[in-house]
């Protein structure tokens, strides 16, 4: 239980009380702020960043992983879970599932959408886990992962297929930012 290691102060934000009083009840002492991330009351940077399963709910991604990259220390470390379901099996259960399928996410991201993103607010990728591979139905994906033989199947298959995974994990770290005078000085002179 992380909330029991001395010295480490944890905080938690969501815009949703129900589950502010569900961490509130399994971790006492975690200071919880009931709040839009986007929209930061933090001031203090923070160490490490756990954005987990929330990015594909967001509108404005970008302006988020800024916001984060702000409160984030220079040698922090934001640790960015999310799905893969802007990859072709994926989809296609989307497309198969109609109406059916409903959700509240607004991103559909692919690797390469989710990375695009990362480096454009600032944050260079040091490495990535990819969770076990997807295979087109949820029903068979979790009646595979609830046995082992199946689960090494699904590992071995998200080795040869990387893009058919069914999340991301992404530990990422700021970009060095450039001194001002770096910054300042045009191309070719001195």
């Amino acid at each position: 239980n992380l909330s029991s290691i001395k010295g480490l102060h944890l905080t938690g934000i969501d815009y949703n009380r129900l589950r502010l009083e569900r961490v509130s009840k399994a971790l006492p002492g975690v200071g919880l702020i009931e709040g839009d991330l986007s929209m930061s009351p933090f001031r203090k940077p923070f160490d490490i960043i756990l954005l987990n399963q929330v990015i594909e709910h967001v509108a404005d991604d970008l302006n988020l992983l800024k916001e984060l990259r702000q409160i984030l220390s220079n040698n922090g470390i934001l640790i960015l879970g999310t799905p893969n379901e802007g990859s072709f099996l994926q989809q296609s259960w989307i497309r198969r599932q109609g109406k059916a399928f409903e959700t509240d996410h607004v991103q559909f991201y692919t690797e390469q959408d989710i990375r695009r993103q990362i480096d454009k607010a600032g944050f260079h990728i040091d490495s990535v886990l990819r969770e076990v591979f997807f295979i087109g139905s949820y029903n068979l994906y979790y009646w595979l992962t609830k046995r082992k033989w199946g689960f090494r199947f699904l590992e071995l298959m998200t080795r040869l297929f990387p893009k058919e995974c069914s999340d991301y994990y992404f530990e990422c770290h700021p970009k060095p930012e450039l001194s001002q005078d770096v910054k300042d000085v045009e191309p070719g002179s001195k």
